[in-house]
């Protein structure tokens, strides 16, 4: 369902990859929300959905300090431009 392999699965899982940042409650309960969603196949636009998980984590300030690079969502999404020229016509 995430395209990723087993072996990512797997180092998640064994807390190998992923383990370095603390989620506050909102995001936990996004992913849980994410989570049962795909299971019962109700998840609407998947990249909507990550987009919101990453705004929360960032917005804690979790991933301060960490060089992640840029967000994804200035690389590939558009949606931040729309609401930008949306608000300024």
């Amino acid at each position: 369902m995430l395209d990723i392999t087993p072996a990512s699965v797997s180092q998640y899982a064994s807390k190998k990859r992923g383990c370095t940042i603390e989620l506050g409650d909102p995001a936990i309960l996004s992913i849980q929300e994410l989570a049962d969603d795909m299971v019962s196949g109700t998840v609407g636009n998947m990249g909507l959905r990550m987009c919101d998980i990453c705004m929360q984590v960032r917005s804690q300030g979790a991933l301060d300090g960490l060089d992640e690079g840029p967000c994804a969502r200035d690389l590939i999404c558009n949606l931040a431009a729309q609401t930008d020229q949306n608000k300024n016509p």
